[in-house]
């Protein structure tokens, strides 16, 4: 088949076995040509036996103009690029997906950095996502560090202009909530003495103050009935939330029994 696409012999080409998203942009008798999304819109297209492991009587059941799909590339010869739609497992279709929908937001919240500042998109574009690849894995990951502690330190460290964190910290801040996880248990805390009820609400106070130390994460004791309290930590990492339980737990375990008093806790299942 002699498929024709405008210079496409200068542009960079996908490799066989790559799995890509492409738009479709015209259907065929014989298959459909796909223009792929992250190749400056080469052509390339998709038999119609590459189409499904059944029989197919009209490619359209399957895909249709202007949808974006996920192909796999399974050759590239003189310029010319076949693809396939059944040979893309469930798990590569959900992971390309997933990628892609990650690069299109943080494509979108570099134009919004490059707005702000009143710089060439591409200019920013360039910089911002090259460094954020390189240390982070993606562009979007980049921008979800920006929203963490100590972005300014981290973003300079690894090579962000000065005048371009700022910015990046707002619009990170402004367009990202990074996903919470849940900690909790109940604590027990008792006390003989006659101000017993005193001591243990020092306890609990010094340990909503220790959880208060924290940004980003939230601390929160619900009385269940003396002597259950329910503990719960909110934060963006199991990893911090299960240091800053730690923390919070022993500071009301040591309280209460500096006091004379008792203390221990019940850890229940995380969630998110």
């Amino acid at each position: 088949m002699g498929l024709r696409m405008n210079s496409i012999i200068e542009k960079k080409l996908p490799k066989p076995n790559e799995v890509v998203i492409g738009t479709v942009k015209s259907i065929v008798p014989t298959g459909a040509y796909i223009i792929l999304d992250e190749y400056n819109g080469v052509e390339a297209y998709v038999h119609i036996s590459e189409i499904s492991s059944a029989w197919v009587h009209n490619i359209r059941d399957y895909i249709r103009e202007k949808q974006k799909a996920v192909f796999k590339v399974i050759d590239v010869k003189d310029g010319n690029i076949f693809l396939s739609l059944r040979r893309v497992t469930s798990a590569e279709r959900k992971e390309k997906l997933t990628q892609w929908k990650r690069n299109q937001r943080g494509r979108k919240l570099a134009e919004i950095v490059a707005q702000r500042i009143g710089r060439d998109f591409q200019e920013v574009y360039s910089t911002i996502s090259r460094l954020f690849i390189e240390n982070y894995g993606d562009l979007l990951s980049g921008f979800e560090e920006s929203v963490t502690e100590q972005a300014e330190d981290k973003l300079e460290k690894i090579g962000v202009p000065k005048e371009l964190i700022p910015t990046i910290i707002s619009v990170a801040r402004d367009n990202i909530r990074l996903p919470e996880v849940h900690v909790y248990g109940v604590l027990q805390l008792s006390s003989n003495r006659p101000n017993g009820i005193d001591l243990i609400k020092k306890a609990l106070t010094n340990a909503e103050e220790e959880g208060k130390k924290y940004n980003n994460v939230k601390v929160n004791i619900f009385a269940l009935g003396a002597p259950k309290y329910r503990l719960d930590v909110r934060a963006q990492s199991y990893k911090e939330a299960e240091e800053v339980l730690s923390k919070v737990v022993n500071t009301a375990i040591s309280t209460i029994k500096k006091s004379g008093g008792t203390g221990m806790f019940i850890r229940t299942k995380q969630s998110k």
